[in-house]
């Protein structure tokens, strides 16, 4: 439970052997709790560079596609990334509590997969 004008997130990062030229999707089970304001996203990004640039990144979320904000019981909600660069070299997942956020949210059963 939080209120602020910036955001938070949880992320995950993997390097490793990459599912090159697959879509990937990512998907959650998410609860919401009164959440108001611009709520909660989910994201996938690539980068083909370590350390992270901004240039050279695939990058896919909700925000601005799929609201995901109010009182609401589980519910999956997924996003595609699709054709995963050849030259990716890391993977990252995000859950992400938008600005100007306030509510509870819950994350379950996240899952990243690829086709």
């Amino acid at each position: 439970n939080s209120t602020s004008p910036g955001f938070s997130y949880w992320y995950q990062a993997f390097q490793g052997e990459m599912p090159n030229g697959k879509d990937l999707i990512l998907s959650a089970k998410i609860k919401g709790d009164n959440l108001t304001g611009q709520g909660v996203s989910i994201a996938i990004r690539g980068d083909n560079s370590i350390p992270a640039t901004s240039n050279g990144s695939q990058f896919m979320t909700t925000q601005g596609a799929t609201s995901i904000q109010g009182t609401f019981d589980w519910t999956t909600y997924s996003v595609k990334l699709t054709n995963l660069s050849s030259d990716t070299k890391r993977l990252y997942v995000f859950l992400v509590y938008l600005p100007n956020t306030t509510g509870t949210v819950y994350f379950d059963d996240i899952t990243l997969t690829h086709n």
